[in-house]
């Protein structure tokens, strides 16, 4: 591997990090009026001007905006002037999609193809309606209500919707309480490591009633839906209320509004998809090259290897720990011919022994506490001062530390660990503002600057596991991981409904730290004695993750660290993750292409099917297979509910089962339950040791029952070559009447065999 020279370190994000600074911070504020309320309670009068609405109520003013044909964007002001908000998180510029206006003595409407808004001109009530005049959302009351947090002159932001009976709400980030409808439960909207599970507080709702709601608002929120017929949003700080509404006839169609309005997910590179071996550290190189070196002797496949944060002696340092890393070139190279990319943890935290404490701290670069100092964290807490990536010459100067010590020395895959801005109290300040106005926006910036300095002076794309993220991190290279889950049953039975709803927020990516990790005294005889059950079913369950990570603090968190009975089931779902590559690969560029996610909550596909509303415990990997993890000790045995609709087949099996059913399904250690839908076409590859192997030959599984239909997906794996059309696509057809396959598009070579070779139809 060439290593890459510091001179490739540019500080050009400079400049885009002061732009975007500097036009989305609002310089025209209206200072909050002291003990007062706001409430809009009828319109007065309204004007259609500049592609926007704008009602003046007897209360402060409402402006609707179309951003697209099915999503609009609408703002509450305490006086009768607009201000400029920031918009964090929203990327998009309104497309200025074809409208009119209509009035009546009742009500104002704006009228699109995809939505309709209608303010009612007596209550100043909002309707949100799609193209057949079905009601999809309706307001209650809006409130601003002077407060001051911080030293600051604010509003807290209150909005409420009525909430139908049948609706179900799901999204809101990660949550690790074992929620997969959130109605009637208040559901915290700020970064917390330590809930038991860290919280990731991102403010998508996407429902059952065909809409997805975004709240522009960072600050510490909560969000009560579907409770007592209203479903509520508070934010602890705010200049107005302000919110999107996103129309979508099918989860995807809102999925697309959504990317459109908060960023492309990029597509990350083949081995992002492979098998990332983590641990809670490798403490030496020597220790992480035996662990690849095993790997390959072995023949179990895998891609990478992270250097957690104990490759260095103070946190802040961002360089090697000499004595046990002396050579870090050296390694990447090593791992190179093995045929693994290291990826390096790099923390935003800066203890005041690190040698780049002070440097930053002079700079002005280290979040501060209520005296402007520097702010230490908080308690037992010994990570150190974060740096603030708000300010565009700190996160230029971060990217450039991590340029010269690390990409200099060959790596080039990013782990952003401890970046959850819990110690950003309504004490702290950022440049960008208060620790109360902007709590939530931290990992959007810290995730932003890494990205975008990488993809400047890298030609290989950028890949990121980040421990925290925001509204449009998807944007940026980014996959979230669990984080640091306690080893236990519950803990694991949690992190599917956890995963899903981090899906169903926007983020096309994300992995379960397989194994969770060790809590006090977890090292004990009868604690480990159970421990290989729990790790088996979490790597079956991780082996069907977007991202498929392993991790723990334990001496061995390896494939072969429990046993040999353990060792073969766990590297049966290994190789069986590489088989699925090319069925993986391909929905991973339907990501980037729709920004739908492939980790799909049952809901997403089966909209009619009312049994799915609330399973935590199952959930579709792509249009094909449905998976059913087994999450409970000791049980070789579990029920399954096939929605209603599709045969479905029996993965293992080849046993065909009705929908709309529950079945009892046998499922001993090695078995993960799993089920292909009929009219599916799933390619698998060959074995190959890692990413880096060109899988040169495809086996078609199709499962006959319906006409069936895929896109087979191909690139280099490592460049953005992609994005200027150079990749392979071939389109795979199967006919239920004529029980044939068709297959055309530029990738036929893959099938130049027999066809006995490469088709398989399950009937």
């Amino acid at each position: 591997m060439r290593a890459l020279q510091p001179s490739v370190c540019s500080t050009i994000v400079v400049l885009t990090f002061g732009a975007l600074l500097a036009a989305s911070r609002p310089q025209d504020q209206v200072p909050a009026t002291p003990d007062s309320t706001h409430v809009p309670r009828r319109v007065v009068s309204f004007e259609h001007a500049n592609q926007e609405l704008t009602l003046k109520c007897d209360v402060g003013l409402l402006a609707i905006k179309p951003y697209a044909d099915n999503a609009v964007h609408v703002r509450f002001f305490p006086t009768m002037t607009k201000t400029t908000l920031p918009l964090w998180g929203i990327s998009a510029a309104p497309s200025n999609p074809k409208y009119r206006v209509e009035s009546t003595l009742s009500s104002i409407r704006l009228v699109m193809s995809q939505l309709i808004v209608s303010v009612d001109r007596k209550t100043a009530q909002l309707k949100f309606l799609d193209p057949k005049q079905n009601i999809l959302l309706t307001s209650n009351r809006f409130q601003l209500k002077h407060t001051r947090v911080s030293g600051e002159e604010t509003y807290s932001v209150h909005a409420e919707f009525i909430a139908p009976e049948e609706e179900a709400y799901y999204g809101l980030g990660q949550h690790q309480d074992g929620w997969l409808d959130q109605r009637g439960r208040a559901v915290r909207l700020w970064h917390d490591y330590e809930a038991g599970g860290e919280i990731v507080g991102i403010p998508f709702l996407i429902t059952n009633r065909k809409y997805g709601f975004i709240l522009d608002n960072p600050s510490r929120t909560t969000v009560i839906p579907g409770k007592d017929g209203l479903t509520n949003w508070d934010s602890e700080a705010g200049d107005a209320l302000s919110f999107f509404v996103v129309y979508g006839n099918t989860a995807d169609d809102i999925y697309r509004g959504y990317r459109f309005l908060t960023g492309i997910t990029p597509l990350p590179p083949r081995s992002a998809f492979g098998f990332i071996q983590s641990k809670q550290g490798y403490r030496s190189q020597d220790e992480l090259l035996q662990v690849a070196r095993t790997f390959r002797e072995k023949g179990y496949p895998a891609d990478m290897l992270v250097a957690d944060g104990d490759h260095w002696k103070v946190a802040g340092d961002l360089v090697f720990n000499e004595k046990d890393w002396p050579d870090p070139s050296g390694l990447n190279a090593d791992l190179d011919r093995l045929g693994f990319k290291a990826m390096i943890s790099c923390w935003p935290r800066f203890q005041r022994e690190s040698g780049n404490f002070e440097t930053l701290n002079t700079m002005g670069c280290l979040v501060k506490d209520r005296d402007g100092k520097a702010a230490l964290s908080l308690g037992q807490d010994v990570r150190g001062a974060l740096i603030d990536t708000t300010n565009a010459e700190c996160a230029a100067w971060f990217w450039d530390a991590i340029c010269k010590n690390y990409v200099s020395r060959g790596f080039a895959s990013w782990c952003l660990d401890a970046n959850e801005p819990d110690i950003t109290s309504p004490g702290l300040t950022l440049h960008a503002g208060t620790g109360a106005g902007i709590l939530n926006l931290y990992p959007l910036m810290q995730t932003r600057a890494v990205y975008e300095g990488h993809r400047r002076d890298l030609k290989e794309r950028c890949f990121i596991l980040s421990r925290s993220a925001y509204l449009g991190a998807q944007q940026y290279g980014m996959s979230l991981r669990s984080s640091d889950t306690k080893a236990q049953w519950d803990a694991f039975k949690r992190q599917i409904a956890s995963g899903l709803n981090v899906a169903a927020s926007g983020l096309g990516y994300w992995s379960s730290d397989i194994g969770g990790s060790s809590s006090p005294g977890a090292d004990s005889a009868d604690v480990e004695s159970n421990y290989p059950e729990l790790y088996v079913r979490w790597f079956e369950f991780g082996a069907f993750c977007p991202t498929f990570q392993a991790h723990g603090s334990r001496l061995g968190s390896e494939v072969w660290s429990f046993g040999d009975a353990i060792e073969k089931i766990v590297a049966k779902y290994l190789r069986l993750r590489y088989r699925l590559l090319p069925y993986i690969y391909s929905l991973a560029r339907a990501v980037t292409d729709t920004g739908a996610p492939f980790l799909r909550a049952l809901f997403m596909d089966f909209p009619l099917d009312p049994e799915v509303r609330d399973i935590k415990d199952e959930y579709m990997f792509g249009p094909a297979l449905l998976v059913a993890p087994v999450v409970e000790k000791g049980k070789a045995r579990r029920e399954v509910y096939l929605p209603k609709g599709p045969v479905w087949y029996d993965y293992w099996t080849g046993k065909k089962y009705a929908g709309g059913q529950r079945i009892p399904v046998d499922a001993p250690l090695d078995v993960l339950p799993l089920f292909a839908r009929a009219g599916s076409i799933i390619p698998h590859g060959n074995e190959i040791p890692n990413t880096r192997v060109e899988q040169s030959e495809v086996e078609l599984y199709v499962y006959s029952g319906a006409d069936a239909q895929f896109n087979l997906y191909q690139d280099d794996g490592t460049t953005y070559e992609y994005e200027k059309g150079n990749f392979s696509l071939a389109q795979l057809r199967w006919s239920e009447t004529t029980q044939k396959i068709l297959i055309s598009g530029d990738d036929r070579k893959l099938f130049s065999r027999p066809q006995e070779k490469w088709l398989r139809i399950i009937r």
